[in-house]
């Protein structure tokens, strides 16, 4: 069995392919190494796949996930060696896994605006070029908890029409002074954070609502996509659900900055299946 997992910071998705053929689709939860041990991940794969998986029948693993990079990717390495003991497993991050499913080994600005952003510039193949996304505390501009975190601000400040405030405590049931403590008693604040995107789509009506998701955009563009050298002689391809749900926002943010969009994909999974097996086609393709 050869496995193909695509992990981001709130979620893991896996295809397990027995040759050929697509044997099974499924997630666990996200295991972004800056945010999970080793140990989690074990025991969380462990549970995930279930007493009657075949570990020790699986052969590889490709594994690109969120945080799998610099000294960290390691942590991945280690936990899936113990957890599938007869296989080769290659470690690359969520940038990387990206570039595969929108450009393949071609060419072209590569972002994905998920629960985190990252963005890089490939050619042939290679990563030539990154701007370092920062994380959730000092960067990942156009995110889902970026733009989480700006809704959480100003709702805590009594920042919003009194209209959408008592929206939004309806919906959650959360009081504006009980932000701060629930925001940092959260053990994983950039997953909280994004979780309120659901409510941003929702309200986009709003015009507060949809300038919050406009100036994400546009501070995402700012202070990455337009440092990048010659940004504007390359498309951005863009994979991820906030890319995808607030794609228009986004193309309309992308105008405004001389940038020219390729593709939107709401997961990179398909196009890294097809990737690593060419003759792999998606129900409904």
């Amino acid at each position: 069995m050869i496995m193909i997992a695509d992990g981001g910071s709130t979620k893991t998705s896996w295809n397990i392919f027995n040759g050929q053929i697509l044997q099974k689709s499924f997630e666990t939860e996200g295991y972004n190494p800056f945010y999970v041990t080793e140990e989690h991940i074990i025991k969380s794969l462990t549970s995930s796949f279930g007493a009657d998986f075949n570990f020790k029948g699986v052969s590889s693993v490709f594994f690109y996930g969120a945080g799998c990079e610099g000294d960290k990717d390691y942590i991945l390495k280690s936990a899936l060696a113990v957890v599938f003991p007869n296989a080769t497993s290659e470690v690359h991050s969520d940038l990387i896994g990206a570039a595969k499913a929108l450009v393949g080994d071609g060419s072209g600005m590569v972002s994905i605006l998920g629960t985190g952003m990252n963005t890089g510039l490939m050619k042939n193949g290679i990563l030539s070029q990154q701007i370092d996304g920062l994380g959730f505390y000092l960067g990942d501009e156009g995110s889902g908890g970026y733009l989480g975190r700006k809704l959480l601000k100003k709702y805590a400040r009594t920042d919003l029409s009194k209209d959408i405030s008592e929206k939004f405590q309806t919906t959650y049931g959360l009081l504006p002074s009980q932000v701060l403590k629930n925001f940092y008693d959260h053990p994983l604040q950039n997953k909280y954070a994004a979780s309120f995107t659901t409510f941003l789509y929702d309200h986009l009506y709003d015009e507060q609502i949809a300038r919050i998701v406009e100036d994400g955009f546009n501070d995402f563009f700012k202070n990455v996509i337009t440092q990048y050298k010659n940004y504007d002689r390359y498309d951005l391809n863009c994979v991820g659900s906030v890319a995808f749900v607030f794609q228009n926002i986004l193309k309309n943010a992308a105008q405004s900055h001389h940038v020219s969009l390729g593709k939107i994909l709401k997961s990179p999974m398909d196009g890294l299946s097809s990737y690593h097996f060419p003759d792999y086609f998606p129900s409904g393709a």
